[in-house]
């Protein structure tokens, strides 16, 4: 296998931890699973008698900024350097297992189409304080430019259209690019670790934007977020086509060849 998953856990979801990694044993052996926890005292507190590996954050995190993707960062950072996975899954604890799919098949056919899909956005805080603050904080004003453009103004979203995938080989370039070793006081809890990479991509011209068409524009997430707002027969027809590893409610099996997760399943 070439495909790790991975999720950073704090003291107050150690139980949606261990739902989780209770999960995902039942359908993998769970040797290519990573935790990422804040200290050594979440290990502790853990106790989880399944398959799974772990890292201790060793940077210093702030809690007042809710670091989850400084731990996420930290955690695909530790995984390429102490492993030789290709490719790293990065999902929420609040999600769950529910198929077993061949992850490496499902990874390589998400990178190599080099694609992500987005749909419009009328959220005042994506926009602003999820797009183009995380445009302004990690990037240069051209490149902030070019972003302003593919993204029409960054009304179109991806966040959570697809489980985030982060590869070896752009990784590292991608940590040297936006000098995270000096910047990395710049996240917030809103500048998604996701995004950045993401808009990292989409100026290396490395992957493109493809805005999702007659869509219930909302202000309430993305497209898969918003599944209940949406027709059915179009949010399918996407499943059919795009292939997306997850879902936050049950469509018909045969749209779903790739789900293997629910997302949000506490919200």
């Amino acid at each position: 296998m070439t495909t790790a998953v991975m999720a950073p856990l704090y003291e107050r979801d150690l139980e949606l931890g261990r739902n989780f990694v209770k999960a995902y044993n039942h359908y993998y052996d769970g040797l290519n699973l990573f935790l990422v926890f804040s200290d050594q005292s979440e290990v502790d507190n853990f106790k989880c008698n399944y398959n799974y590996q772990y890292f201790v954050c060793t940077e210093k995190l702030d809690v007042s900024k809710k670091p989850i993707s400084q731990k996420k960062i930290f955690g695909v950072r530790e995984i390429f350097k102490c492993t030789d996975y290709d490719k790293v899954m990065v999902v929420d604890i609040d999600s769950l297992p529910i198929a077993n799919v061949d992850l490496d098949e499902c990874a390589n056919y998400n990178v190599e189409r080099k694609k992500i899909y987005a749909s419009p956005s009328t959220n005042h805080s994506i926009i602003n304080k999820v797009g183009r603050d995380c445009a302004n904080r990690f990037f240069s004003p051209q490149d902030v430019q070019k972003l302003e453009k593919i993204t029409k103004g960054f009304t179109l979203y991806f966040w959570f259209n697809e489980i985030p995938i982060y590869e070896r080989k752009h990784f590292l370039p991608f940590l040297e690019y936006i000098n995270y070793s000096k910047t990395m006081d710049r996240l917030l809890y809103t500048t998604f670790d996701y995004i950045i990479y993401v808009f990292y991509l989409l100026i290396k011209d490395e992957i493109e934007l493809e805005e999702l068409d007659h869509t219930v524009v909302s202000d309430q997430g993305s497209f898969l977020e918003t599944q209940a707002l949406q027709d059915p027969t179009r949010f399918a027809a996407f499943f059919r086509m795009a292939k997306p590893m997850w879902i936050k409610d049950f469509i018909h099996i045969d749209c779903m060849q790739r789900v293997w997760m629910r997302l949000h399943v506490n919200r």
